[in-house]
């Protein structure tokens, strides 16, 4: 049989070599980070993004304003504005070490979802024949309560919340169901997780010899001194 030989086209092969030289997306967004006041290497749809205007300056520690929406997900939760050391330990006791832990925990979903519908309620309403429950959600004696006694009800109404859950929603302030509902931790990190969906393509390319430069001025910095 005749020798096949395989080429590898020249843009694979950089891409491995930028791939072995930075082997994660965390050091990739790092290196992409430092270089974010520049437009080197960092474009979106419409170009540069010098121009654009949002910001969630009220959400983000300072060091990770200008970071992709998309990266943060897989964050640990201390990311946040206003979760420091001993909340977020109180989080992690529970399972909660992420932005994306925080925003798909079930039980703030449920929480959300009661608190909302029952908005909708009208006392004494309910059709004779209605077979409508939450009973898979909630703890037995709060079976036969509306929705609105559920949302004032403690956090541990919530069927699988007992007393280490419990403690730890309490280190976030959180008291009843109503509380966890409105959890603006919980709210903030879902909408990261779904606003790093619609992100535009980005080019996170650096300029190796930005970044050499970059270096070697830091280093001539810290010579001088």
């Amino acid at each position: 049989f005749p020798q096949r030989t395989c080429i590898i086209p020249k843009m694979m092969v950089s891409a491995a070599r930028r791939s072995a030289r930075h082997p994660s997306i965390v050091q990739v967004s790092s290196i992409a980070s430092r270089h974010f006041s520049t437009t080197t290497g960092i474009s979106g749809s419409n170009g540069s993004f010098k121009d654009h205007k949002l910001n969630c300056s009220k959400a983000l520690k300072k060091a990770d304003e200008g970071r992709l929406f998309g990266d943060l997900a897989g964050d640990q939760v201390s990311t946040l504005e206003g979760i420091g050391p001993d909340r977020a330990e109180a989080l992690s006791s529970i399972g909660i070490h992420t932005i994306k832990d925080l925003a798909t925990n079930k039980y703030f979903h449920i929480a959300r979802a009661i608190e909302t519908m029952s908005k909708t309620e009208v006392a004494g309403d309910r059709p004779a024949e209605s077979i409508m429950n939450i009973d898979d959600g909630v703890d037995k004696e709060y079976h036969s309560k509306s929705l609105q006694e559920i949302v004032e009800a403690p956090v541990s109404a919530l069927l699988g919340i007992g007393d280490k859950k419990t403690e730890a929603w309490k280190h976030m302030s959180v008291i009843t169901v109503g509380d966890l509902a409105n959890l603006k931790y919980c709210h903030w990190a879902e909408s990261l997780v779904v606003l790093g969906g619609f992100e535009g393509k980005v080019d996170q390319t650096v300029d190796e010899a930005a970044t050499v430069n970059s270096d070697s001025d830091s280093a001539a910095g810290k010579d001088s001194k």
